[in-house]
């Protein structure tokens, strides 16, 4: 329960105010950036082509898998952030 930081704080709080209903949660890490492959830490660099790539799929998975209803095919509500 030592819950520090930004990012736990926020995951925290929007896991805290789901209702009561079944919800299913997905959780990604970004893709790879130019500062990764140089093992280099901090600052705000873009991504690296497998990054980039990694950003494109996560897009067409969340299009095609989680704001797609699988039995009828249609749209559904999803949050993503």
């Amino acid at each position: 329960h030592r819950m520090h930081g930004y990012l736990r704080m926020r995951i925290a709080q929007f896991l805290s105010v789901l209702r009561p209903q079944k919800h299913i949660v997905y959780l990604s890490r970004h893709g790879e950036s130019t500062y990764n492959v140089e093992k280099k830490l901090g600052g705000d660099p873009g991504l690296s082509k497998a990054g980039d790539e990694y950003a494109k799929r996560l897009g067409l998975y969340a299009e095609r898998c989680i704001q797609t209803n699988p039995h009828t095919g249609k749209k559904v509500a999803a949050r993503l952030w």
